[in-house]
């Protein structure tokens, strides 16, 4: 019973450890600390360092079982980029150079097919407003007043298959 509850009150210290000390790094894959590494005869394809500086610039310095090994970098981003505040975007988010959200609503790029002015419809409902898309990547929907259709885009702006 004892040891029971000395697991308890141990554990989440321990995991508070791993989570803020030098056994976690952003971007870094999670160790096993109770690992049963042998470190005297593991190799590692990957250089050891001490540092960031130490790796190459796609690399990062990562604590591992064994020590720190170069490691290839990995995207970390925020999980709500805006804090508490929550906002809606007609065009989405725009994204940093690493693919992660930024808390800043996109611009309508987007531009509707343009027709003759002969060969306007007038489209008994707008295209879009019941419009269904089963593509993943569609993301936003512009009306073709050429012939009454919907178009689907996807973040990039490039016209998707539905």
């Amino acid at each position: 019973m004892l040891l029971y509850i000395l697991t308890l009150a141990v554990f989440p210290v321990v995991s508070a450890a791993i989570l803020q000390g030098p056994y976690f790094k952003p971007g870094c894959p999670p160790i096993d600390l109770f690992g049963n590494e042998n470190c005297d005869t593991l190799t590692s394809p990957f250089p050891n360092c001490i540092n960031d500086g130490d790796c190459s610039p796609t690399e990062q310095c990562c604590p591992g079982t064994c020590g720190k090994n170069c490691l290839p970098k990995r995207r970390v981003c925020s999980k709500n980029p805006c804090g508490n505040l929550q906002i809606k975007c007609q065009f989405g988010q725009e994204r940093d150079s690493n693919g992660c959200l930024l808390c800043k609503c996109r611009n309508p790029t987007l531009n509707p097919p343009l027709c003759p002015p002969a060969q306007m419809v007038n489209c008994l409902v707008e295209p879009c407003r019941s419009a269904t898309c089963s593509n993943p990547d569609a993301h936003t929907c512009l009306a073709n007043y050429c012939n009454c259709q919907p178009v689907f885009y996807d973040f990039n702006g490039n016209a998707v298959n539905c």
